[in-house]
């Protein structure tokens, strides 16, 4: 048995040759996808602890709805929350932050783009630990509602330098603005490939139809508190609390979100009767603003 494989194995040199390459090829293959997938893991993981290092806790709704392009995945909370976060035991510091589409315009007078990655417009902290994670590779940050940063591979690619005019695309109306400065992510250019473009937060939330709101709220501990104990302490203070018997009821995510987002107080009040009923939104004070929901009706 042993003579005929042999045989039948020398009689087919070739087709011998081309599996044993074939099997060659395939293992590697196969290897150089996990040690690439690997890297781009690490690589992103490296990225974004580098980021949000100095953050502590970071509170933000539940992911809901959106775009890639746009980065909003998630309704927008009332800026009243802040003041609730800041007031809890063992928060040294905490501020707002909202990220929205903003697209740079090129000299050439067409959108930078990206090749997938998207075009993100962002809010500048003011406490440095929660700047930490970002460099000004040059010029300063944005102080004034006429003044941007952008990261640098963006500046490399489309020749910016700080002191330009820039010509910015939004959800709503254009917008020209003047580089201020040009920034960094340790040793990265950009955030994975994304065009980014930096505002101070009033001039960020006007851009990009978030005034009076965050799309998120980032706390920094005080000596001695440890993050997760940070986390327990702001869980308490912002989960939903629920009095009465359980119901089932629907809403129109759109029509909750505006209708919580226009509540300015530190707590938002939602009085449901059933489930067919509509629903009454306000503050503490019952005396104030209220807004009444309609429920949608459930199939089945």
């Amino acid at each position: 048995m042993g003579k005929a494989t042999l045989k039948g194995l020398l009689a087919h040199k070739f087709r011998l040759a081309a599996t044993a390459l074939a099997i060659v090829l395939g293992v590697s293959f196969v290897a150089g996808t996990y040690v690439l997938t690997d890297t781009i893991t690490a690589s992103f993981d490296d990225l974004f602890k580098q980021v949000t290092q100095g953050v502590d806790v970071a509170v933000r709704s539940e992911e809901t709805f959106g775009g890639f392009d746009t980065g909003e995945v998630r309704d927008p909370m009332p800026a009243a929350l802040l003041d609730k976060i800041k007031a809890v035991d063992g928060v040294r510091v905490a501020e707002g932050s909202v990220t929205g589409y903003a697209q740079l315009v090129g000299k050439d007078g067409k959108a930078v783009t990206t090749g997938g990655a998207p075009s993100l417009g962002v809010s500048f902290s003011k406490d440095t630990q929660f700047t930490a994670g970002s460099t000004v590779r040059s010029g300063r940050l944005p102080t004034a509602p006429t003044e941007l940063a952008i990261d640098a591979k963006t500046a490399e690619d489309t020749g910016y330098k700080v002191g330009d005019q820039v010509k910015v695309l939004f959800q709503g109306p254009a917008r020209t603005f003047t580089i201020s400065g040009i920034i960094g992510f340790g040793d990265a250019d950009n955030l994975g490939g994304a065009r980014l473009v930096g505002f101070d937060l009033a001039t960020a939330q006007k851009v990009m139809n978030r005034e009076g709101r965050f799309d998120e709220i980032d706390a920094a501990a005080e000596p001695g508190v440890s993050p997760e104990q940070l986390r327990d302490r702001v869980r308490a203070a912002v989960d939903a609390k629920y009095e009465g018997e359980g119901l089932t009821i629907a809403f129109n995510p759109v029509y909750l979100s505006d209708g919580v987002a226009a509540v300015d107080d530190n707590e938002v009040v939602i009085e449901v009767r059933d489930g067919l009923k509509p629903a009454l939104i306000h503050g503490n004070d019952a005396t104030g603003f209220m807004y009444l929901l309609m429920p949608v009706r459930l199939p089945g």
